[in-house]
């Protein structure tokens, strides 16, 4: 999804500014690393991505600019709300292991 998203931009008009909200590779590297050691910060459950959810996601990347979740549903459904989640929230996926995702802010 990511490699088709960046195919899709690169050859468009609006590749420069698309270029800056993306990360350079020391950059990702510390992200991840930090992201690996972080405890979960949000579950998402059987009632999946609601409004009080949003919020307090929204909360957690205004103080600490990266979210940690735990996804408990289906693979197929994860990249589902994966991709909802980047919708929503205007972040990008840094790391996926098992059930949990790290999440960074876009600037």
């Amino acid at each position: 999804m990511h490699l088709k998203l960046v195919q899709i931009v690169a050859n468009s008009v609006e590749a420069e500014s698309f270029r800056d909200f993306m990360l350079k590779g020391k950059e990702k590297r510390v992200l991840k690393s930090l992201a690996k050691t972080r405890p979960v910060d949000l579950k998402i459950g059987k009632n999946g991505i609601t409004d009080n959810f949003l919020v307090e996601a929204r909360r957690i990347l205004e103080r600490d600019g990266m979210i940690k979740f735990s996804l408990l549903c289906e693979k197929q459904t994860r990249k589902k709300e994966i991709i909802s989640l980047e919708q929503k929230l205007g972040i990008t996926l840094l790391a996926l292991v098992g059930k949990s995702a790290a999440f960074h802010l876009l600037r």
